[in-house]
């Protein structure tokens, strides 16, 4: 299908970490005079090359410091930042099988991977016991990614309780079994998501995440954590999220910036306001999140409610544009949040409005990972979204219509 608005799609009518870069420098060494000496500097260089060749002793010697050098400074760091920053914004796509044409995952992701520089899968849960259960794992998928150079980040999510986070002895399993699985599969990196946590294990929360990223990123492993929004929730929901400590314990946060408003729960509105939107992510840099570990998440869903009630359930943006296109609904920007809407009476029914995330508003948030040179967008989630929502996230990103790995 041809990429085309979604407000006019509705009435027929058509409208590993990639790109990881070195550390910039300044041109020559020596500073921004002109070069001088550098006949002198040429033969200085020569005699002592010589003079080693001739002493080769000595030049094992050298070798081996500089090698214990580079080591001892290694394990002096409790982790192994990438080189660099990206040039670019990333794009990092989370993933569900998908129960529906409307929502499966595999042929979005197969339409749409050239998007996506981090692939990360909802594919396992982190039991109360330390067990670790996978869920939902798509050998097509696995292969696909591999196939493409995709780097995959699985997604490790929490069941019932909490005491895989509150027990020092089921922390250090946890850790250890993140890491087995990380190994056998070959795993470029996880995403830690465990939710919801109660405040009073915020120093806990961060241990756990700190184990795994001792285990992974001697390896090259990549750690990120998704994080709940400060501004406008309740604490005991955001409590647990040490920003600052997370950040300078993993690679990336992921901002989960959306559910603003949710069925069930509260009344009709926009599931990610851009006000507030950029409210935590102003929250965020202002409190010891650096700009380069900060991902904002996007969402590609929004909730479907009875009329002005808090009661309704959760509908992907291309479930979204087909019950409009379907009720003859009109779908329309709203300007203060930056959101689209609509809203349709299904027979005798009580009237109906839905509140959703698309192309356009995408379009605003990846504008704000730009705004304040953030690492990139998280996408929630594959299989949602539209092929005109790719083409509007890259718009907005500036990355050329693609991911650059691909």
């Amino acid at each position: 299908m041809a990429a085309t608005d979604e407000r006019h799609e509705a009435s027929g009518t058509e409208g590993g970490m990639a790109g990881m870069g070195g550390v910039g420098g300044t041109g020559a060494a020596g500073g921004s005079g002109p070069a001088r000496g550098g006949g002198d500097g040429r033969r200085r260089l020569l005699i002592w090359l010589e003079w080693l060749r001739r002493n080769p002793l000595v030049t094992v010697v050298v070798v081996v410091a500089a090698v214990a050098l580079g080591a001892t400074l290694l394990r002096g760091r409790t982790w192994m930042q990438p080189v660099g920053r990206p040039r670019q914004p990333q794009v990092i796509a989370f993933y569900q099988k998908g129960w529906t044409d409307l929502d499966r995952g595999l042929p979005a992701l197969q339409a749409n991977y050239r998007h996506i520089d981090i692939l990360s899968p909802f594919w396992y849960t982190i039991e109360s016991n330390g067990d670790i259960v996978p869920r939902d794992i798509e050998d097509a998928v696995l292969r696909f990614a591999r196939d493409k150079k995709i780097p995959l980040h699985p997604l490790f999510n929490k069941g019932e309780g909490t005491a895989m986070v509150a027990d020092p002895a089921i922390r250090a399993k946890v850790a250890r079994g993140i890491n087995d699985i990380v190994e056998k599969a070959g795993y470029a990196g996880v995403n830690i998501d465990l939710q919801p946590l109660t405040p009073g294990l915020s120093d806990e929360f961060t241990d756990l995440v700190r184990q795994v990223a001792r285990l992974l990123h001697p390896q090259g492993k990549m750690v990120s954590v998704s994080v709940m929004p400060q501004v406008g929730v309740p604490e005991t929901v955001t409590g647990v999220y040490d920003y600052a400590a997370l950040a300078r314990t993993s690679d990336f946060l992921v901002l989960m910036a959306y559910d603003r408003h949710s069925a069930p729960g509260s009344p009709p509105g926009a599931v990610a306001p851009h006000g507030w939107v950029e409210e935590n992510v102003r929250w965020a840099l202002n409190h010891g999140v650096p700009a380069h570990k900060l991902v904002l998440g996007v969402a590609t869903y929004g909730y479907d409610w009875h009329d002005a009630t808090p009661q309704g359930k959760t509908v992907g943006l291309k479930a979204a544009v087909e019950k409009a296109r379907l009720t003859g609904a009109d779908i329309r920007f709203d300007p203060s949040t930056r959101s689209l809407f609509f809203s349709y009476s299904p027979g005798q029914y009580t009237p109906r409005n839905v509140w959703f995330e698309g192309g356009d508003s995408a379009m605003e948030k990846a504008a704000l990972a730009r705004k304040y040179r953030l690492f990139g967008v998280g996408v929630w989630r594959v299989g949602y979204e539209t092929e005109y929502f790719w083409n509007k996230l890259e718009d907005a990103l500036q990355r050329g219509g693609k991911s650059p790995a691909r």
